[in-house]
């Protein structure tokens, strides 16, 4: 047997004794009376700390408070973005808008961001499509869009319901800020869905 067996042996034999042993049922009182008010730190303190595990890398555990600090900028940022104005950065016309066809039927018009930006538009019914003998009497048209100032001249192409449709439509939008709404060239008004 050598030194180290005896070792292991020695400290078995120490930590099974103390395994058997009872503590006084005073003292477990005590212990958990005076834990009780103990507040645990989440974990994401302790680990912003370096209490949890400290990094291998030295670089990387001072370096953790400028993280934080960059993930805050980019929330803020991404926050004040999304909320002031409604729109972010983009265009006036940029978002979703909708209004009532003469005929009392839902239009929505989606235009996207910049300066050429993707659009699409909705007709929930077509009296034109009705009239001519198309069974789906909704209209759907996508296309592209150019700004000039205050107005938006969308191109529509290949748009229509499911068998008659046209190649091509062209149709201007033009915004005006005190109302926020927009008016199309076919004089019906727009108003943003918020």
């Amino acid at each position: 047997m050598t030194v180290d067996d005896q070792l292991d042996l020695g400290l078995r034999g120490h930590f099974q004794a103390v395994a058997d042993r009872r503590a006084p049922a005073d003292l477990v009182a005590a212990v958990v009376s005076r834990t009780a008010t103990v507040h645990v730190r989440p974990t994401w303190y302790v680990a912003l700390r370096g209490d949890l595990v400290r990094p291998a890398i030295g670089f990387v555990g001072r370096t953790r408070y400028a993280w934080l600090a960059l993930a805050l900028l980019l929330l803020a940022a991404f926050a004040l973005g999304t909320f002031v104005g409604g729109r972010g950065s983009g265009t006036p016309f940029e978002g979703r808008w909708t209004s009532i066809d003469f005929d009392g039927s839902t239009q929505t018009l989606v235009v996207g961001r910049g300066p050429t930006p993707p659009i699409g538009y909705t007709d929930s019914f077509a009296t034109a499509c009705q009239n001519n003998g198309d069974a789906d009497t909704s209209w759907e048209g996508s296309g592209k869009g150019v700004l000039t100032r205050n107005r938006l001249r969308a191109v529509y192409g290949h748009s229509g319901c499911t068998t008659w449709f046209v190649e091509s439509d062209v149709v201007t939008y033009d915004w005006d800020s005190a109302a926020d709404t927009l008016l199309d060239s076919r004089l019906i008004t727009w108003h943003r869905v918020r």
